[in-house]
């Protein structure tokens, strides 16, 4: 009894230990993210316009150095337009420096718009922009003509004078020059040229236009750095569609609504590791993001801030991953999701929780809340039996339901790993009875008994109609086994046609392993969610290509998700929606385009495909 006794005791020696050196790790680490944020944001500043975020005329020498040899390389056209606004200088002097600003504002976002992804655009100076395009001249002026025609029917909305206008210039750049100045003097003069012929039709700036340089403005939503290469044939057809998928309201199925200091936003942290580029400092997108919300932020106790942010991203409902929903929610935008993993943790956690630094960050939490039901359900110490345990789990999952809870969710991955044995019931019995009132369990006897506990979950998830969520992806923290949750070790529950009533949700889409878990989608009960891969794994032009994947597969099956959490106190939720809108709309113009290009869709199908991605498949799962 001494022996175990002092065992115990270092047991929890250790894990305490080992928690207390997470907590210095991670402190050290956020004063390293700052530091880099600072850095990050200094590099970031020398190279874009602070008005307008655009690249600045600094960035145009270096781009059009490395654009003229990559187009000599491979023997394509490159072409420079320029482009001016008209009157802009009698806005300036007769409404003020405020007004002008907002309509270089209108104007960086309009040419942004309404330039392929492959173009580069620069502001370089005061009402100029430069736009370098992979096309001819020819070409070059047909867009810049389309683009001068179309730019009046915006100012209306936007709340803009209605006789400005833009004129332009084109000239080609020779793949045999070593820099841009040339080609950039000979727009130049044509751009005044066009500005000559045009003028004649254009009366001055009268006190009646006040008004319109006066409307305040919608926060301007500028594109990201990011974005996808759209190849040759598709780039027409991606921008005919772009605008109509922007259009399309979001269902995100897969989202962590909340502050960073808020407890209740997720049942399993993420420990300190090594972050994926995109939710690192130097990724430019975090200017974008900041710029995209510029006014738009949640604020505790405020519901309509967080309605606002989705109304701002275009998201209708958002899926909230919690363990209870917030007042600041509003239920008729946000559906909860509650974690089901802690049913599977009822026993002494010790050694689950001394095998690495990550399991005794997440085993703690495990266990305080699998306690914090049974104190709930008014119990102080275990059932006497299994079955008494099951039911109790049954009485939870009922109370969620009827306190609105849609789904559940499986964090299990950051646990063990997929392989989900059969056991018998006497089997899991056996071990309940000898661990419910104290002791270790093996390894071994862990997993018996979550197995045998995750399927009656999955089952109970049928009969409640409360689709069953798992995260199926790779991880954060230093010790998650990538390999132990292939979602091919899914199979065995996935494919078992006792479960063919409970609704599945791969959520993270199982990347790496995306081209095996679109294969899992055959079953007519299995989705996959792209959260996750769509917001911080992969940028657009990749994520692209998983679109792709999946939807020459079962393009019914798939759902968006935005993962969006809040990273820390400084980096909230709202990024990440951001990243996720951005990079699935881009991603999947860019991949039905090329569908179509490739003669594999009509557009019509491409944009069926985009509504059911994007709200009517997930949707349709809650209702």
């Amino acid at each position: 009894m001494f022996v175990t006794a002092v065992a115990i005791g270092a047991s929890a020696a250790t894990v305490a230990l080992l928690f207390l050196v997470w907590s210095y790790r991670r402190r050290v680490q956020a004063l390293e993210r700052d530091l880099r944020v600072i850095r990050a944001e200094l590099g970031h500043a020398a190279i874009t316009d602070p008005l307008t975020g655009l690249y600045n005329r600094r960035l145009l020498t270096e781009v059009g150095n490395h654009q003229i040899e990559h187009h000599r390389r491979f023997r394509l056209a490159l072409s420079l337009v320029y482009i001016d606004i008209d009157r802009f200088k009698e806005i300036n002097d007769t409404r003020g420096h405020a007004v002008g600003d907002r309509v270089l504002l209108h104007v960086a976002q309009f040419i942004n718009r309404h330039t392929r992804e492959a173009d580069y655009l620069f502001r370089i100076g005061g009402d100029e922009f430069v736009v370098l395009m992979s096309c001819s001249p020819d070409e070059a002026l047909r867009r810049a003509r389309e683009l001068q025609a179309t730019f009046p029917t915006t100012l209306g909305d936007a709340g803009m004078p209605p006789n400005i206008g833009l004129s332009v210039g084109v000239a080609d750049v020779p793949t045999n020059v070593k820099d841009l100045d040339a080609a950039i003097k000979r727009a130049d003069a044509r751009m005044y040229e066009d500005k000559r012929k045009r003028s004649g039709g254009q009366g001055p700036l009268t006190l009646a236009l006040l008004p319109f340089c006066l409307a305040a403005l919608a926060a301007i939503s500028l594109s990201a750095q990011s974005r996808p290469l759209v190849a040759p044939a598709a780039t027409a057809i991606y921008a005919r569609l772009l605008p109509q998928i922007e259009r399309i309201k979001i269902f995100d199925h897969h989202a962590h609504p909340g502050f960073a200091d808020d407890p209740e936003v997720d049942a399993a942290p993420v420990p300190p590791g090594a972050s994926p580029f995109r939710l690192r400092p130097d990724n430019p997108d975090w200017a974008a993001a900041a710029r995209a919300l510029a006014g738009v932020a949640p604020k505790r106790g405020d519901r309509q801030s967080w309605n606002r942010l989705l109304d701002r991203l275009g998201i209708e409902t958002s899926i909230a991953n919690r363990i209870t929903m917030s007042d600041d929610l509003d239920p008729a935008r946000f559906k909860w999701v509650f974690y089901a993993d802690s049913f599977l943790f009822p026993f002494d956690n010790s050694g689950l929780a001394a095998r690495n630094p990550d399991q005794a960050a997440f085993m703690p939490m495990q266990t305080k809340l699998v306690q914090r039901f049974r104190s709930q359900a008014g119990l102080t110490a275990w059932p006497a039996s299994l079955g008494e345990y099951l039911a109790f789990v049954s009485r939870t999952l009922d109370d969620h339901k009827r306190r609105g809870a849609v789904a559940m969710k499986f964090e299990v991955a950051y646990f063990r790993s997929f392989v989900f044995d059969d056991p018998t019931r006497e089997q899991a019995s056996a071990i309940y009875d000898r661990y419910r009132a104290g002791g270790v369990p093996s390894a071994a006897e862990y997993k018996t008994f979550q197995d045998f506990v995750f399927r009656f979950l999955v089952t109970e998830g049928g009969r409640l109609h409360l689709p069953v969520h798992i995260h199926s992806s790779a991880g954060a923290g230093d010790y998650f086994s990538v390999s132990d949750v292939n979602v091919l070790n899914l199979e065995t529950v996935l494919r078992d046609p006792r479960y063919l009533s409970t609704t599945f949700v791969l959520i993270h889409g199982g990347y790496p392993f995306y081209r095996e878990a679109i294969l899992l989608a055959s079953m007519k009960n299995v989705y996959l969610d792209s959260s996750g891969t769509d917001s911080f794994f992969l940028f657009p032009d990749a994520f692209k290509d998983v679109l792709r994947t999946w939807l020459t597969q079962y393009p019914d099956k798939i759902t968006f998700g935005s993962d969006a959490f809040p990273l820390d106190e400084y980096i909230g939720a709202e990024r990440i929606y951001w990243f996720a809108v951005h990079n699935a709309r881009t991603a999947l113009a860019a991949a039905v385009a090329e569908m179509i290009a490739a003669r594999e869709i009509s557009e019509s199908k491409a944009l069926s495909f985009a509504r059911a991605y994007l709200h009517d498949t997930a949707a349709s799962l809650y209702r």
